[in-house]
């Protein structure tokens, strides 16, 4: 993706990987989006989960993600924050390719397959504008992604390795946001790597978040629990 980008010689780009697929209108609704208003840094819309044939835009609205043109603020709920990030996925987005490569890319700095276009986007996310679409342009076909069907823990994602890195990328009024962010996808991390039975690495992604404001999150109490002796 990384080289692609790199290679476009367009202002916008868009990624189709190897498991999604776009209707024909993805493309004619999601652009004029971004070429009319020069204030978001990419568009993103709903998609169908395939070969189920579910529609996601219930899970979404049930979920908080805004629609239209919005802008993160420091009074956003961190598990708002997690769902619109989770809403714009690679295969059904469009996004300015020079924030992209203003952005660092997606993450490419060791041979890590997961979360690194969550790393972007995150970054993109509570940096600048964005605009949702509430419709379903495209389909994401989880019975042909080997990273959605393999069945073994995940890598840790580079989101908490290299965090300081997105930390300094955005607005400093953001950062307490943002670290409670961490903190929620931490907690949920943390419980799945404890049932993979990798609980020294769990206990190593839930370190940074025993401060008294990031407990009053159920996902970091469980993520600390699932990590304990207990």
């Amino acid at each position: 993706r990384n080289h692609g980008t790199r290679l476009a010689r367009a202002r916008l780009v868009a990624y189709l990987d190897a498991d999604d697929t776009w209707e024909a209108t993805f493309l004619a609704r999601l652009v004029p989006l971004l070429e009319n208003d020069r204030a978001p840094v990419l568009a993103s819309c709903a998609y169908v989960a395939e070969p189920r044939g579910v529609s996601m835009i219930p899970t979404w609205r049930r979920r908080g993600v805004p629609e239209g043109v919005f802008h993160v603020t420091a009074e956003w709920p961190a598990r708002r924050v997690i769902s619109t990030l989770a809403f714009i996925h690679p295969g059904t987005t469009v996004v300015r390719r020079d924030a992209v490569l203003a952005a660092g890319g997606f993450y490419d700095r060791d041979r890590r397959l997961y979360g690194e276009d969550a790393f972007l986007f995150l970054k993109l996310l509570l940096s600048a504008p964005v605009a949702v679409v509430m419709e379903t342009h495209g389909h994401y076909y989880e019975d042909a992604s080997a990273l959605a069907t393999r069945r073994s823990p995940r890598q840790v994602e580079p989101l908490f390795e290299a965090a300081g890195e997105i930390e300094g990328a955005i607005d400093p009024a953001l950062r307490g946001l943002f670290r409670d962010v961490l903190a929620l996808r931490a907690g949920k991390t943390a419980c799945v790597m404890t049932y993979w039975g990798r609980v020294s690495e769990a206990r190593r992604v839930m370190r940074p978040f025993n401060q008294p404001r990031r407990l009053r999150h159920p996902w970091v109490v469980l993520g600390h629990l699932a990590t304990s002796p207990l």
